[in-house]
């Protein structure tokens, strides 16, 4: 009769590296918010790793973007044109409509980048 131990399915062993600490401050900078472990088991395996988040740039990016007020801007181009204050035809009032939707489904991606709520 067999033990349990015998029946249940072994783990493969870990595999240890050692790192100095210059080696291991590079990998912790190039791993980003990604973890340790996962960054080096995916360069290792030729995969692909997470970019990673640059929180200064999208913050600039979400700053500049609220400041050019570009998307009250298309909302009152929209506004005037369904009025009939602005003579355009039905594709450019798509248009319109369409670029106010992009402006703002970029501003959520930012907000949800940045881990902010809107």
């Amino acid at each position: 009769m067999s033990s349990s131990t015998d029946t249940k399915r072994k783990r493969p062993a870990p595999f240890p590296v050692r790192f100095s600490a210059e080696e291991w401050a590079q990998l912790e900078a190039k791993a980003g918010d990604m973890p340790l472990g996962a960054y080096i088991r995916a360069k290792a395996l030729g995969k692909q790793t997470a970019a990673k988040t640059d929180y200064v740039m999208l913050g600039r990016i979400l700053g500049l973007l609220g400041k050019s007020e570009l998307a009250s801007s298309l909302c009152l181009l929209a506004v005037a044109a369904e009025q009939g204050a602005l003579m355009v035809d039905d594709d450019v009032a798509a248009d319109l409509k369409s670029a106010c939707a992009d402006v703002q489904e970029i501003r959520l991606i930012l907000i949800k980048a940045l881990g902010l709520h809107s």
